[in-house]
């Protein structure tokens, strides 16, 4: 039976050949960057993503109007990665892909070392092509959505907090750290449900009250920097607290605390998987902890998916009646994916461990690695749906629109919130946004549709709101992709001008 040493000071990573974990570690990112362009899917205009890009080009002085505080761009733990690309790639909406592309890939190689540090390369390779694999990946690895960017920095973190503890001091892996972990809240307020885990990590590591002191000492600074700037250059106190809690997000109170946990019933099988496995996993590893079977590593790591989970279930804002802190949204678990995928992946080796097989040199391991991650990729490659029908391909089209809505042309859109309309100028239009009007028609003028007009030279508000203009006009819709969340880009030209009839 083996046991794993509790005092081993060494990283695993350590006594395998550099070059092979620098090749596995190489082989993540570029599959990861691969995947990720492959699967894009379209531009999600639910609001949050394309909020913050629009207001990136205010604040970079690109496109004309006032900057917005809201819940969404007063996350700088993904604007900030976006306004660098736009501020040197440009603010073309196909440079919206790049700053989530290259965080999911970084979070991809984190998630690779710290596996390869607490096992092996070949430990590590597996759980992150496991993480990027993940159905949940292919939106929130391509989306301005604050998960990725969650996990990333948690995942630096947690990564900074393994080299202080293996290099046995070192204070500037505590900064970095604390850094870390700051930016993982600038990107979403549900960051905090970790706290307590990496404070527990922290301290099975190294109990040493200085430098835990030392550590939430410069987080503290942090903080305090980030609510000072906040009282100066704005009206928000409390920084970004101030600006959640001034969000209108109505929830209806649940029936008793049971139904905090029948939440989880309604998530998709990508989901219920994983958790259903970590929890089993969890159960395992804590069971193994407690016998004196882990190193403190390990145990370290079980810290974090738990503490987040038990925030997650159990935040709620008020006890009578129980209404919870956030809504429950299967893209808000996003943060916790790489420590859930960890964990099950380093149950599955301990108890593989407890079996009498032959080691397996760590050359066929990289070489079984990287035959599997060929095939995977192929068979991601054989669901490529075409360069014509590619979101990437689709924006020259949604593009081409811009012209057109020039010379004229008006914009509508049939939706109930006028979604597309307002997706489609904060990504293309940069100039004063025209205003967004609603239509009426029917009886009772109870019916209508969103429209927009870059000016009045063709066709007056009157006689579209009259549906009497004899013309074409750009219908943008937006569509909510199956068993997501996530709404994309419907665009193409219709004739209008029938009376008491919408765009069809």
């Amino acid at each position: 039976m083996t046991t794993l040493t509790p005092d081993a000071s060494r990283s695993p990573a350590t006594t395998q050949p550099p070059i092979a974990t620098r090749g596995l570690l190489l082989a993540v990112v570029i599959f990861a960057l691969a995947v990720r362009a492959i699967t894009a899917p379209e531009i999600d205009v639910g609001g949050d993503a394309t909020i913050k890009w629009y207001n990136g080009k205010i604040l970079l002085g690109v496109a004309m109007g006032d900057w917005e505080w809201t819940h969404h761009t007063a996350r700088f733990g993904v604007m900030l990665p976006m306004l660098l690309v736009q501020a040197a790639g440009g603010t073309d909406p196909i440079f919206y892909y790049l700053p989530t592309f290259a965080v999911a890939a970084l979070e991809a190689a984190l998630l690779f070392l710290i596996g390869a540090r607490l096992a092996s390369p070949a430990f590590g390779f597996w759980v992150a092509i496991a993480l990027v694999l993940h159905p949940q990946m292919v939106i929130s690895g391509a989306q301005l959505l604050p998960g990725v960017y969650s996990a990333a920095y948690l995942l630096a973190c947690t990564w900074c907090l393994l080299c202080y503890r293996d290099a046995r001091g070192g204070p500037g892996w505590l900064m970095l750290a604390a850094l870390s972990l700051f930016l993982a809240y600038l990107s979403k307020l549900s960051s905090l449900f970790f706290f307590p885990g990496v404070a527990l990590a922290l301290w099975s590591w190294r109990s040493s009250l200085r430098d835990v002191a030392c550590f939430w000492g410069a987080l503290a600074v942090l903080f305090a920097l980030e609510i000072g700037a906040y009282q100066i250059f704005t009206e928000y106190a409390f920084g970004r607290i101030s600006i959640v809690n001034t969000t209108d997000l109505p929830m209806d109170p649940l029936n008793g605390w049971l139904a905090l946990f029948e939440r989880y019933a309604v998530l998709p099988w990508s989901w219920t998987s994983v958790l259903g496995s970590y929890a089993i996993a969890a159960v395992g590893l804590w069971l193994a902890a407690s016998r004196g079977r882990l190193d403190d590593r390990t145990v370290g790591i079980l810290w974090l998916p738990a503490s987040f989970l038990v925030g997650f279930t159990f935040a709620v804002r008020s006890v009578d009646p129980i209404i919870p802190a956030q809504v429950f949204n299967a893209r808000y678990l996003t943060a916790g994916l790489p420590f859930f995928i960890l964990t099950i992946g380093l149950f599955a080796r301990f108890g593989l461990s407890l079996l009498p097989l032959p080691p397996l040199p760590p050359r066929r391991a990289a070489g079984a690695a990287a035959i599997v991650a060929v095939l995977l990729g192929w068979q991601i490659l054989a669901h490529f749906p075409g360069v014509a029908e590619h979101p990437f391909a689709k924006l020259s089209a949604a593009r081409a629109g811009v012209a057109d809505f020039v010379r004229g042309m008006p914009v509508v859109s049939s939706d109930r919130r006028g979604r597309g309309v307002r997706a489609w100028l904060h990504l293309f239009w940069n100039e004063s946004a025209p205003e967004i009007r609603v239509a009426r028609f029917g009886p009772d003028g109870t019916k209508g549709f969103w429209y927009t007009l870059h000016d009045q030279s063709a066709v007056t508000p009157e006689q579209l709101e009259t549906l009497r203009y004899p013309g074409e006009a750009i219908l943008i819709d937006s569509r909510q992709v199956p068993d997501t969340d996530h709404f994309g880009l419907e665009l193409r030209r219709v004739r209008i001008g029938r009376d008491d009839r919408p765009p069809p």
